[in-house]
C-alpha cells in the first residue's frame, strides 16, 4: 500500500478512541440515558409492581389488609361479568380504531386536495393530537362529576335532574 505524504495512515493503533469512551472502555452513553431510565422506572415500573403487590391483598382502603394471594385473580377470571366487559372492550377498541383510521384517511385525502388554507386546516386537525389524553380524561371526570361537576350544576339551573 502506498501512502501519500499528506495523508495519515489508517493503522489500528493510529485510530483514536471515540470521545464517548473512557480509557477503561466504559461507554458514557449509559450516563446520559440514566436519568431517563430512572424517571421511567419510578413512574412506570414501580407503580406496576406496587399495584401487582396490592392485588394480592383484600384491602379496605387502609383499614385492614388481608393477604389472599391469587384469590382476587381467581375471582376475576371466573366472573362472567369480567369476560363480558373484556369482550365489549375488544369490540370498542376494534371499532374505534377502524373508524379513526377511515376518518383519518378520508380527511387526509380531502386536505391533500385543498388548494387554499391547507396549512391552517392541517394545523387545526393536528392540534388535538398535541393535547394529552390523560388531561382530557381528568378534565372530563371533573366536569361530569355527579356531586361537584359543572354539567350537573347547569342541568339543575335548567330544572333537569342531575345525571347519576
Amino acid at each position: 500500500m502506498t501512502v501519500k505524504p499528506n495523508q495519515p495512515s489508517l493503522d489500528a493503533a493510529a485510530v483514536p478512541k471515540r470521545p464517548s469512551q473512557s480509557p477503561k472502555g466504559f461507554n458514557m452513553g449509559y450516563i446520559f440515558i440514566l436519568p431517563t431510565v430512572l424517571v421511567l422506572g419510578f413512574t412506570s415500573v414501580y407503580p406496576a409492581i406496587y399495584a401487582t403487590a396490592l392485588s394480592l391483598f383484600n384491602w379496605n382502603w387502609g383499614n385492614r389488609m388481608d393477604f389472599v394471594g391469587l384469590l382476587n385473580y381467581s375471582n376475576l377470571f371466573s366472573s362472567s361479568e369480567f369476560w363480558q366487559v373484556m369482550l365489549q372492550t375488544f369490540y370498542f377498541a376494534i371499532g374505534a380504531t377502524t373508524l379513526e383510521l377511515l376518518l383519518g384517511i378520508g380527511m387526509a385525502v380531502v386536505v391533500d386536495q385543498l388548494r387554499f388554507g391547507a396549512g391552517l386546516i392541517r394545523t387545526l386537525l393536528l392540534t388535538p393530537l398535541m393535547v394529552s389524553g390523560i388531561v382530557v380524561a381528568l378534565m372530563s371526570k371533573i366536569i361530569l362529576d355527579p356531586m361537584l361537576g359543572i354539567v350537573n350544576y347547569l342541568l339543575s339551573l335548567l330544572s333537569i335532574a342531575p345525571s347519576p
